[in-house]
This record gives C-alpha cells, structure tokens and sequence, in this order.
C-alpha cells in the first residue's frame, strides 16, 4: 500500500519509520537538559563524608566538649525544639523541656559532687541525607571521682538528627543498655566517629 506524497509515491512503511524517527528527535530535543552544558557526577562516598564531618561538628563533638566542661545549657541547645527522648531503661519518653529540666539537675548535682565527666562515641551504621541523618551506635560514659577514681558506662543509641537553618540538630535520641549486655568490647568494635565507611 502507498499514499500520495508530493510528486510520487512513499510506502506506508517508510512513512511509519520516518515519523517514528522524527518523535524520537523532537523527543531528544525537548527533553530536559538536552542543551544544558555537561555535569560531573558527583561522588556519594565524598557527599556522605562531608554531611557527617558536619554533624560531627554540630552535635557529637560539643557533646563531649559540653559534658566535659558542666555546661548544660551547651548540651541542650544541642537539641531541637520538637526534640523526643525515648529511654529504653527508664522506660519513659521525655519531651524537650522535660529532658531539660532533669538535664540541668543532673549537672548540678554532679558538679556539686565533683569529679568529671567524659563520653565517647563509635557508630554501628550512620544515614544521611541533606536534611535528616539516622546514627547507631555505642556509647561510653567516664564518672571520674573527685579522688581520681574511673567508673565506664556503657549503652546503646539511636539518634536522629534534622539540619535546621543549617546547623544539625537533634531530633529524636533513644539510648539503653540493653540489660547490660553493651561493653567496652562492643565499644571498641564499633565505628570511630572519623571513620565514615559504616
């Protein structure tokens, strides 16, 4: 079968395949980016390891810095205001102010006491994306008595954690020892907090 085209004739066939041909080209052409200039692809590994030096620097380093120092109020502001605290061993969940309110007289009291504080972290996995980062891990607490006397803690955390006018905040932390079952060995099996691969 042919139609009429101009002066001769064109098969139906070849008529298919030329329109077939022109819709992928008008395609080609409308499609986003088509006369955009080229970008480089970016690495994931080296975006990833930028969103957690920031978090490092936002939330896991001055909250050492701030338990190390008795500054709670420093510890605090390390939180959002829509902040949740889940404590497996107490068993209870704790609003911001709530959280607050026992942070400040725990400080106190263990300022009154003397001796320092120290806390360590190390990271079973870490996610993160632009805005939200999800972060396991282990902890370690260091009581070191007026007299020079060192008791470790040890614990389990999942902290979430929300970039807010561009600093990282707290979202949501959730700690526990799981029936004492965390130790200094499962401490020191788990990620350092430089070590970005997990």
């Amino acid at each position: 079968m042919a139609m009429k085209l101009w002066k001769g004739t064109l098969p139906l066939s070849h008529l298919r395949n030329l329109c077939t041909a022109s819709f992928f080209i008008l395609g080609m052409l409308l499609a986003p980016g088509w006369f955009s200039a080229p970008t480089l692809a970016q690495d994931p590994a080296a975006d990833r390891a930028t969103l957690l030096k920031e978090i490092n620097r936002d939330i896991w380093l001055p909250f050492a810095k701030a338990f190390a120092e008795d500054k709670a109020e420093d510890f605090i502001s390390l939180h959002s205001k829509d902040m949740i605290r889940a404590e497996g061993n107490g068993k209870r969940i704790l609003s911001l102010s709530q959280y607050a309110e026992n942070t400040r007289k725990s400080f106190k009291t263990r300022i009154e006491a003397g001796g320092k504080i120290e806390i360590h972290f190390r990271f079973l996995e870490r996610i993160v994306n632009p805005q939200f980062a999800s972060e396991r891990g282990i902890f370690e607490f260091v009581a070191i008595s007026p007299k020079g006397e060192t008791a470790k803690f040890y614990g389990k955390f999942h902290v979430f954690s929300r970039k807010e006018t561009g600093t990282w905040k707290i979202l949501v932390d959730y700690d526990s020892n799981e029936g004492k079952t965390i130790n200094e060995e499962s401490f020191k099996s788990a990620a350092a907090l430089d070590d970005f691969k997990n």
